[in-house]
């Protein structure tokens, strides 16, 4: 996002971008692939930069030391200024534990390794994107490795060479990218893993930055180029489009390849294709477009913090106001004060600079490692050990993820059956989850999250389950949970069946029926669990707010209305409901214990229950499992009782 050129129809696009992101994060429902704006700017920036780099080293004139004070003075001092805010903010909204993730991300973005720090702050079990206050840092980090790297290496390559070590880093960055994106199974680490490194990472995200190199490189050697107008106003209007609707769920993929070279289209050949008079305020927002990149998604993520969800339509609009407003401040009074010659200025900028950032790190310091009581009470509730969360296509018989050599009961699921372990402490079990991925034979679900390469793994994983527990003579009762909306509720998701990505259809039941079917055949007594009452909003969160004395704003308190309850479980219970009609499976809900006619409980006196929105803590787990009775009835059945029939509908 660094760079600067003063075509007009560049900065229009730095407006079109920096708008896209901004209504992605305010309206996420409305504009769902705004954040393809992130890739248009990493080209601009491809175009701007290595243009700087070969104009300067063919003249013979280019200087490490000027191109890198031109770039810090560019750069950093609203950068700075926005850093230095938001960890005041941050002071204000955060808890302990969030202070904690806060601060790394802080000091990775005043190391530009920002996209490393939140490449191990995100994942399944890690804490909403939302509540990352710097999590769009990772962007521009990822553009400053760039910077570091590139002008070195065109240095050293000859003149001759250097669109050959464009155009082939190009494609290999390109093709390490879809490898990625796609997961084959020789790779050493799980599909998460290697889609989590796609999207953060400079190598495989570099072909997006090298395209725009490649631009730069072709208008050197052809000023005179033309492109006709109506093929860029195509271009343009694909980049609109594509940002607005979005047309595939996995990213980065086939719409990033879109942008690129939409915008790619955009910057060959000259200026004067666009009207400047009815453009004028893009092209201005284009100029803010830094500031207000970095100014918005702190406001956001705030407003997320305290609300605990998405904050309301107004708000978000009011924030984007108020972004927009900050932006062209600290555009005028920051980033051109600091833009122009620096003799001027009685005390160096430099000194400035490196002042500013020893607050921000004094700041930061202190809250490294920094936790509280809520904060350990929160931790995620995988179960038996960390390891038993498996990552691969096959389950995996650990030592750490059993109690016993001769287990009586099997615990199979994804994170929602995770959590009931620590409730069964004193059955002999064995623990066989892996997270997100559903409890049945043969389906999975897939969507831009969960790419059809994690799909085929989750249906490796349950294929293998299935197999060990029809071979573990001591498995009795095998205890199934899962939300199970993500295979039983249409979405945006689509399932894969029979090795292949489908539309939603009821395949997720029948997966289900039949894996019941399966186990009883084989003389298991299955037994669902159902997932517990589902908060719109963390209600982990929300109470650690309550302990810590921060602010929450759009509810009272952190209980969770029934019929909102009911509502955000989907019709999952109706379903399971069902499913137990159809093969007599023992249905456990434990809404039961948590509910009463009006509300449904997150605490417990003292006692935090819930992790996140419908994950259970330890204590939440032994709650639950306690009062429902359900440890006592499994060890009375591993004595020799038949299993009580059960309720197949929750209370209410």
């Amino acid at each position: 996002m660094g760079g600067r050129e003063d075509r007009f129809d560049i900065q229009v696009m730095r407006g079109v971008a920096v708008l896209a992101v901004v209504l992605f994060h305010a309206f996420p429902a409305a504009f769902d692939a705004g954040f393809l704006g992130v890739d248009v700017f990493f080209v601009l920036s491809g175009f701007l930069i290595t243009g700087i780099i070969l104009r300067g080293l063919e003249r013979g004139d280019f200087s490490f030391r000027a191109f890198y004070v031109r770039r810090a003075k560019r750069l950093l001092p609203a950068s700075l200024t926005t850093l230095g805010a938001t960890a005041l903010l941050a002071m204000v909204f955060l808890t302990r534990s969030q202070m904690a993730d806060f601060a790394e991300q802080l000091l990775g973005s005043l190391a530009f390794v920002a996209n490393f720090v939140l490449a191990t702050q995100t994942g399944y079990f890690e804490g909403a994107a939302e509540t990352k206050p710097l999590l769009h840092i990772w962007s521009l980090s990822l553009e400053e490795q760039f910077y570091f790297v590139a002008p070195f290496l065109l240095w050293l390559t000859p003149l001759r060479a250097r669109p050959w070590l464009l155009v082939t880093g190009l494609i290999l960055s390109f093709a390490l990218c879809f490898v990625l994106m796609t997961g084959p199974s020789w790779l050493p680490f799980s599909a998460k893993g290697a889609q989590k490194m796609a999207f953060f990472m400079l190598p495989p995200r570099a072909w997006e930055l090298l395209f725009g190199a490649v631009c730069a490189w072709v208008m050197i050697r052809r000023p005179d180029l033309t492109v006709p107008g109506w093929l860029k106003l195509a271009a343009l209007a694909a980049i609109i489009a594509t940002c607005a609707i979005g047309f595939d769920p996995v990213h980065p993929r086939w719409d990033a390849v879109i942008v690129v070279v939409a915008t790619g289209v955009i910057l060959l050949g000259r200026d004067g294709w666009l009207p400047k008079t009815p453009l004028q305020p893009v092209k201005v927002v284009g100029d803010w477009s830094y500031s207000l990149y970095l100014i918005h998604w702190p406001l956001f993520s705030f407003a997320y913090v305290a609300w605990g969800q998405h904050p309301p339509m107004a708000v978000m609009v009011g924030l984007a106001l108020l972004a927009t407003g900050l932006a062209w401040l600290q555009y005028r009074f920051v980033e051109q004060t600091f833009r122009g010659d620096w003799s001027g200025f009685r005390v160096s900028p430099a000194w400035g600079i490196g002042a500013a950032s020893a607050a921000i790190v004094a700041l930061a310091v202190p809250s490294l490692g920094v936790t509280s009581p809520v904060a350990e009470v929160l931790k995620p509730n995988i179960g038996l050990d960390p390891s038993c969360d498996q990552r691969t296509g096959q389950w995996i018989d650990l030592p750490a993820c059993r109690t016993s050599d001769e287990p009586r009961v099997a615990v199979w699921g994804d994170s929602y059956a995770m959590h009931w372990v620590a409730g069964l402490e004193g059955i002999p079990l064995v623990q066989m989850t892996k997270s997100a991925c559903a409890p049945l034979q043969g389906v999975a679900h897939t969507s831009d999250r969960y790419t059809a390469s994690w799909s085929r793994e989750c249906v490796g994983f349950n294929a293998t389950v299935l197999d060990a527990i029809e071979n573990m003579p001591s498995v009795r009762y095998v205890l199934i949970s899962s939300p199970f909306a993500q295979v039983l509720v249409e979405g945006d998701q689509r399932l894969y069946v029979d090795g292949e990505v489908q539309p939603f259809s009821d395949a997720g039941l029948r997966g289900l029926v039949q894996a019941l079917e399966r186990l009883i055949a084989a003389g298991k007594t299955p037994i669902i669990l159902a997932p517990p009452p589902r908060a719109p909003f963390d209600a982990g969160r929300c109470n650690e707010r309550l302990a810590e004395g921060r602010p929450i704003l759009g509810q009272q308190g952190c209980d969770i209305s029934r019929a909102v309850a009911k509502t955000e479980n989907l019709g999952v219970w109706d379903m399971l409901a069902e499913v137990g009609q159809q093969t007599g499976v023992q249905i456990v809900y434990p809404a039961d214990v948590l509910c009463d006619a009006e509300r449904c409980q997150t605490r417990e006196g003292d006692t935090i229950l819930y992790v996140d929105n419908g994950h259970m803590t330890r204590e939440g787990a032994r709650h639950v499992i306690d009062r429902l009775g359900f440890r006592e009835t499994l060890a009375r059945q591993g004595e020799g009782a038949e299993p009580s029939a059960g309720r197949i509908l929750p209370a209410g």
